[in-house]
């Protein structure tokens, strides 16, 4: 009897345990451990384009050309026990930004709610979580 008892009791605390998990794990995604990070070329015209260059220490994003209103954006979740970090060089012209941090968990990024945006305009480099309210975050 005493046998049955202790496995009994050790399947069901391993259903607590399983059970405990799934609910953490469905609440950290609920927290907004994904983010999307948009960057866009808010010049007023089209006679140079927006060049960009984004990586991670796992991912190389790549090159990429924006022309006045375009976009480039990238996905990501967070890795739940390293810091996550993305860095971008940015070239308008002859004016340039070498590896601007455009996302950093926990490093003033507070402000971006799931979706962090950039926007080059001629003064620099502006920050907004809602893609409407801008703030300068680096100067050319």
């Amino acid at each position: 009897m005493s046998n049955n008892y202790n496995t009994l009791t050790i399947a069901f605390l391993c259903m607590i345990w399983v059970t405990s998990w799934v609910s953490v794990s469905n609440a950290i995604s609920y927290w907004r451990f994904s983010y999307t990070v948009h960057i866009m070329n808010g010049m007023p015209d089209n006679a140079k384009p927006l060049k960009i260059k984004c990586w991670s220490m796992h991912d190389d994003l790549g090159h990429h050309t924006l022309w006045k209103g375009q976009e480039f954006k990238f996905d990501f979740s967070l890795h739940w026990v390293l810091q996550t970090n993305f860095d971008c060089d940015f070239q308008w012209g002859s004016k340039s930004l070498k590896k601007i941090r455009v996302f950093s968990n926990g490093i003033g990024y507070e402000q971006c709610y799931g979706h962090c945006y950039w926007k080059a305009t001629p003064h620099g480099l502006h920050l907004s979580d809602n893609s409407r309210d801008w703030a300068l975050w680096y100067k050319w």
